[in-house]
């Protein structure tokens, strides 16, 4: 929306790198000048934007980077896309658990933190910033089965990637479920 692209521009971090290290900073699109005077040389660009946090259903996070290299005498244009860096999950209750599973929940989370997903936020994405070093989500679905009884299903999944969605769907048959 119109809204959160003016707040990622105006949150974003911008940080331009030669051989030497760090040269350039800015905090927010407004800080960045239209033109910006370097020697000739190699460079690189990162910029971020947006909320780093474990797991939220509405804080996404951002970031890109970008090499370009500045001649004698001539301008260098250099772009930055800015890609989600979350591992995005959703969660959708298929219609075949009516009248055998009620009360569902699906639980999903990495050591930092957890979403819980039910029929009333069906539909919404979960944005995870997977710690260093770990590449897998685990879950747990939880119901009330017809007789009264709990039911549990967990499990994992396993080498989840950055800014890839992994949707779920949550269907009953006569066998048991599958992950």
């Amino acid at each position: 929306s119109e809204e959160e692209t003016s707040v990622l521009q105006e949150s974003c971090k911008i940080y331009v790198y030669n051989s030497k290290g760090l040269i350039r900073k800015y905090h927010g699109m407004n800080e960045v000048p239209s033109e910006l005077w370097l020697v000739s040389g190699n460079y690189k660009a990162e910029a971020w934007a947006g909320d780093s946090v474990p797991a939220s259903f509405d804080k996404k996070y951002y970031k890109g980077a970008t090499e370009f290299t500045v001649s004698a005498n001539a301008t260098a244009e250099a772009e930055i896309a800015c890609k989600i860096a979350n591992v995005v999950t959703s969660v959708k209750f298929d219609s075949s658990l009516e009248g055998v599973l009620n009360d569902c929940k699906m639980i999903i989370s990495h050591s930092k933190g957890n979403l819980e997903f039910t029929k009333e936020n069906e539909g919404a994405k979960g944005y995870f910033m997977m710690p260093k070093g770990e590449t897998t989500l685990s879950y747990i679905l939880t119901g009330v089965k017809v007789d009264g009884n709990t039911y549990t299903q967990s499990g994992e999944i396993t080498d989840v990637k950055s800014a890839t969605e992994y949707a779920m769907t949550i269907k009953y048959n006569v066998k048991e479920f599958d992950p």
